[in-house]
């Protein structure tokens, strides 16, 4: 199963790690600081001590799920809590220049909440923590304290909502391009997808209908049995060909399940698949399942061992086969250029849809077969 993490955007994965960075730096610096400059009650270390819990916990989740609206609220929370303890947890003299590391929690919070929400979320948000901060002075008996740090917190406030306004608006500029630049490389692949059908098509005609005819033409088959048969053929696959849906091969299929169904015809083989669902186009997935059909026929044949694998991974934009063996192996450099089933069913067939086939092996080292496929959004 794929890492939550590889979901998030840049943008999310940014923002968490700031976010992150900023209260771990607090725990390991601040907090420190703090209790060897004197606890003002028995409070700090308790307190210091359950919001350093709470740092880990949100740095686990933000780093792997990014900044989502339930860990942002208690966040929130937890920001309000401490600010109002403020008066327990710092001393006067700290109190008095705004420069606690209370003070400091409710910042962050402030800050890192507009990472996460826009700004009719955000701004109320943050004015509870700043209110909360600026009560912490009359329950602590410091009247007339702390109005000046609450005013800074506002200002942070205001100035992260607009930053993120602004860095949002990009984002989505730039997001907007890419689906376009992708559009654009999609409709590219689509447009050779349905070259590489019509070259097929030639090559079907070529093998069937004209072939008989220039037979024909040049008396090599005479009116038989044999020529009767060879156009019935013939006409079998055209029609097969015409009653295909024109948008077949640019239809998405399962390309884990005509593997594992390539395998199955393997009978001689006993074949471990490691497989993920993966959609590719029709034409694609014609291409890898030959392909590995024709790697796995050569291990029946050469490889000297009854078994093989399978494996189909995926990243984006790219799809990957591996067809490997335990046998004999061969010298690639002397076997690819003259075996056919090498040179078209499998390297060519990669290359009529735009992905290519490679083969790492050596004698007494077995056989590896690595195909592969890739165009931005054409497989999932």
């Amino acid at each position: 199963m794929a890492h939550p993490s590889l979901a998030l955007s840049p943008l999310q994965h940014t923002t968490a790690r700031i976010a992150v960075l900023l209260r771990v730096g607090l725990c390991v610096v601040g907090i420190p600081m703090a209790v060897l400059a004197g606890a003002p009650s028995a409070w700090l270390l308790p307190v210091a001590g359950a919001y350093s819990a709470w740092v880990a916990l949100y740095s686990f989740v933000a780093l792997r799920r990014g900044l989502v609206a339930p860990l942002v609220a208690a966040d929130v929370v937890v920001a309000i809590v401490i600010c109002l303890l403020n008066g327990l947890l710092v001393r006067i003299d700290v109190i008095e220049d705004g420069s606690g590391w209370v003070a400091i929690v409710g910042s962050f919070s402030v800050i890192s909440m507009t990472f996460a929400w826009p700004a009719p979320v955000a701004i109320p948000a943050g004015l509870l923590i700043v209110a909360a901060f600026a009560a912490s002075f009359p329950f602590g008996g410091y009247q007339g304290h702390g109005l000046i740090h609450a005013a800074v917190m506002v200002v942070q406030l205001v100035s992260a909502t607009a930053v993120m306004a602004v860095v949002r608006r990009a984002s989505a500029r730039a997001d907007a391009a890419l689906e376009a630049a992708q559009a654009s490389s999609r409709a590219s692949a689509i447009a050779q997808a349905r070259r590489a059908d019509e070259i097929a098509q030639l090559r079907l005609l070529h093998d069937t209908a004209l072939t008989t005819l220039t037979f024909v033409g040049t008396g090599a088959i005479v009116r038989s049995g044999t020529l009767v048969d060879r156009a019935s053929a013939d006409l079998t696959a055209i029609e097969r060909l015409a009653a295909e849906d024109a948008a077949a091969p640019l239809r998405l299929v399962r390309l884990d399940e005509l593997l594992t169904r390539a395998a199955r015809d393997a009978a001689a083989l006993k074949v471990e698949m490691t497989l993920v669902p993966c959609l590719v186009p029709t034409l694609v997935a014609d291409a890898f399942t030959g392909g590995a059909s024709e790697a796995l026929l050569n291990t029946a044949r050469h490889a000297g061992v009854p078994a093989a694998s399978v494996r189909l991974a995926t990243a984006p934009g790219r799809v990957r086969v591996e067809v490997a063996d335990a046998g004999r192996g061969f010298d690639p450099a002397s076997a690819v250029a003259h075996r056919y089933g090498v040179r078209h069913s499998i390297v060519g067939r990669m290359a009529a849809v735009g992905g290519y086939a490679r083969v790492e092996s050596a004698p007494g080292a077995g056989t590896r077969w690595i195909l592969e496929w890739s165009t931005p959004d054409g497989a999932r």
